[in-house]
Formats: C-alpha cells, sequence, structure tokens
C-alpha cells in the first residue's frame, strides 16, 4: 500500500484536483479546499481534509481511489456532510504515527 501523504503535503496541495469516479462509474474532479490539524501528539496527529465535488455529485460515503498530479493514485475514505451551491463537501479523517 503507497504511504499517504502528511497533513502538511496535503496543505501545500490545498487547489489540487484529484480525479475519482462514482461507484457508477461516472467520472468526477474533486478539488482539495482546506486541511485542519484536529491533534497534535507525540505519537501521532490528526487531521482532516476536505474536497469539494459537483453539485450533481451522489451523496456516497466510501473508499475513492483519488489521481492527482500531486500524489499520483492515493485510496480515500471520503463522506460527503454538505451540499450548497458551490457543491458537495466531502471529508476525510486521519491519524497518522510519529
Amino acid at each position: 500500500m503507497k504511504e499517504l501523504p502528511t497533513r502538511d503535503q496535503f496543505a501545500d496541495a490545498v487547489g489540487a484536483v484529484f480525479r475519482t469516479k462514482s461507484s457508477s462509474g461516472a467520472e468526477l474532479s474533486l478539488t482539495l479546499k482546506e486541511v485542519t490539524a484536529l491533534r497534535e501528539e507525540v505519537k501521532h496527529a490528526e487531521f482532516s481534509v476536505v474536497f469539494l465535488g459537483p453539485a450533481d455529485m451522489p451523496e456516497e460515503s466510501r473508499i475513492y481511489e483519488m489521481d492527482s498530479e500531486e500524489f499520483g493514485v492515493i485510496e480515500l475514505h471520503l463522506s460527503p456532510f454538505e451540499r450548497d451551491g458551490a457543491g458537495l463537501k466531502l471529508e476525510a479523517f486521519f491519524t497518522l504515527l510519529n
């Protein structure tokens, strides 16, 4: 399994576009909108990342295979949490060992 990016690596990539597919196979582009530090401990760091998808994107909480120029192909579990005029917001939570 490929190592996931760190919080700082995600933060440096805010604005990047990640390509993925819906469960029906439709091509989707998600934009990395924000990275939030939740907790920093000696042994681990917790943070979340928020992506913005198209307004008509299905609300599916699942593992997405995502491809970007910054990280190549990574798999993230994304959960939708808000739909507004800008699109559907999805969030992933991380706990990485230091």
